[in-house]
């Protein structure tokens, strides 16, 4: 029990105490002992699970196909300049997030690359920016499915 006082209800609840002399705060579990750094992140997961979690792959890729669907079957096929260029940016982004979030859910294990002059390099930020590109590059080329006025 070294630095933290320790009260019945903190360790009943397991309520953060605050040593005023060293200004640190400290966690205790129901059985008096101070909590790791580990259990402490796992109970702050429990306690907001939405706002530690980002956007699934599955839901990007539900979002860029509602998109898609949108594109091909309610917007006319000739757009103002800006217009279309603002939708082949936005088609461009949810697919490079697209790809990012998949790279980094399902192959995270061979993510980054080490590199001397760069540092370290992550596999799905290069996919991401390459697919991201080859999108904008196929929206203002002529093979685009909307076409600018």
């Amino acid at each position: 029990m070294s630095g933290c006082p320790i009260s019945a209800a903190a360790v009943a609840w397991r309520m953060p105490l605050v040593n005023r002399r060293r200004r640190m705060l400290c966690f205790e579990n129901r059985s008096g002992r101070f909590m790791s750094r580990r259990s402490r992140k796992m109970l702050r997961r429990l306690r907001f699970p939405s706002l530690r979690r980002p956007l699934g792959t599955y839901q990007i890729a539900l979002y860029l196909l509602i998109f898609t669907v949108v594109l091909l079957f309610a917007v006319p096929h000739v757009l103002p300049w800006l217009v279309q260029r603002m939708v082949a940016v936005l088609h461009a982004l949810l697919a490079g997030l697209l790809v990012v979030s998949a790279l980094r859910e399902f192959g995270g294990r061979y993510n980054v690359w080490r590199l001397r002059r760069f540092g370290r390099l992550q596999w799905s930020w290069i996919a991401g920016l390459l697919v991201f590109c080859a999108m904008l590059a196929w929206w203002l080329s002529s093979y685009a499915p909307i076409q600018p006025e």
